[in-house]
């Protein structure tokens, strides 16, 4: 376990006033010498001034991949306005959702992925108001396959996903009457989103077991979020197994906007990127949390 930091709202006269663009620097080098294990989460994508800055201080800049599972086609297609920037796009797009043509490919797209990782074991999600000991169980049984993963236990659980958070919804997953591991999702109808208009979104934010569970997790999410109506499912997970069981359960994947930057220090500890990048455990729960969703 290390004390770790993460780096947001680096705001200073600098943004308006070119004659302080120094500040930002000085911030920087401030918060490193005092949290040398530092990271961002967000960002929104590697041209923004803040992820340009942080290369230019020699971090290390990860795509989070981002995945989405659709369950209305017609919906989406007229609602996602992420993806109908242009007049071409929205004309095509709805010409998809007319004939029917956009549905049937997304159908067949996620049905061929979801057959090949269906899982026999049967399992179920079930919302709680808080986490026990069953949790801390899970954490001691999971937490040394990561290279990098935020404290999970029950304490530190109850600390960020707290029963007042308003819109949370915290789920416990089991086989055969047992914990396997749990899940935190969201339910949100949207009303002019820059990116989902006025679709109903799933979102499951954060989750863990032993990595063989994972798919069983991600499936009884999916379910969960699948009886409560939703139209779209989206996640943004760094870890490989994450990612392979959200694969398994028919999600496809898009352009992530989600970045992870890591500090020369954190680099160090992290070690060799082409070994240890695909498993660090950073998702929409770290950071600034499930803002936007």
């Amino acid at each position: 376990m290390r004390p770790g930091a993460f780096y947001n709202l680096s705001v200073s006269e600098g943004v308006v006033n070119r004659a302080f663009s120094g500040v930002s620097l000085t911030m920087a080098i401030h918060a490193v010498a005092g949290n040398p294990l530092l990271f961002a989460l967000g960002i929104g994508s590697r041209d923004r001034p803040l992820a340009r800055f942080l290369k230019g201080l020699g971090w290390t800049l990860y795509d989070v991949p981002f995945l989405y599972r659709v369950l209305r086609p017609v919906r989406v297609l007229r609602q996602l306005s992420a993806v109908r920037s242009t007049a071409f796009r929205r004309l095509a797009l709805d010409l998809a959702a007319l004939t029917g043509v956009g549905g049937a490919g997304i159908r067949l797209l996620q049905a061929g992925k979801s057959l090949r990782g269906a899982s026999k074991q049967p399992a179920g999600a079930h919302e709680i108001a808080e986490f026990g000991s069953w949790a801390d169980d899970l954490w001691s049984q999971c937490h040394a396959s990561y290279a990098m993963i935020a404290c999970r236990d029950s304490g530190a659980l109850n600390t960020i996903y707290p029963a007042s958070f308003e819109g949370l919804i915290r789920l416990r997953v089991e086989s055969a009457g047992v914990a396997i591991g749990w899940a935190i999702v969201r339910a949100t109808r949207m009303r002019g989103h820059k990116q989902f208009g006025d679709l109903h979104v799933g979102s499951i934010i954060d989750c863990l077991a032993v990595e063989e569970n994972a798919s069983l997790v991600i499936q009884s999410a999916t379910q969960f979020l699948e009886e409560r109506g939703v139209e779209l499912i989206v996640s943004n997970q760094a870890h490989y197994v994450w990612c392979s069981a959200l694969d398994d359960a028919g999600y496809l994947r898009g352009p992530s906007n989600y970045i992870l930057a890591v500090s020369k220090p954190l680099a160090r500890v992290l070690g060799p990127v082409e070994m240890n990048a695909a498993k660090i455990h950073i998702n929409r729960g770290d950071g600034d949390g499930p803002i936007n969703l």
